[in-house]
């Protein structure tokens, strides 16, 4: 939680430099053992990064994302948690917005795949 709001959030430390991609992988390592508490605040971190600078995310930044997005749909197998699961929904309108605009930068196949 605090990672990500001092990185990007509403109460962003700009003497903070780390850039997604450094950190996003720490968030992947966090999924390792399925934990629906974590796994929200993952969700919201990330929705908030990509709502405010989804136009501006590169490539392997995405990578990471969908990464993440693939871990939380297995992870809603086993946790059976209704708010996990409309937050990831939420998560999933929100990279199809900017597909739509036409400024999502990851992969449209595994997007798509996340999808299905």
């Amino acid at each position: 939680f605090f990672v990500g709001m001092a990185l990007w959030g509403a109460h962003r430390l700009p003497s903070l430099k780390s850039s997604p991609t450094s950190v996003l992988p720490s968030f992947y390592k966090a999924m390792s053992f399925p934990n629906a508490v974590v796994s929200y605040e993952i969700v919201l971190s990330i929705t908030r990064l990509i709502k405010k600078y989804g136009r501006e995310l590169q490539a392997v930044t995405w990578d990471i994302l969908l990464d993440i997005s693939e871990r939380l749909f297995q992870q809603l197998q086993t946790l059976k948690s209704p708010e996990l699961k409309s937050i990831v929904h939420e998560l999933l309108n929100t990279i199809e917005e900017l597909y739509d605009l036409k400024e999502f930068h990851g992969s449209k196949e595994r997007y798509f795949e996340i999808v299905e």
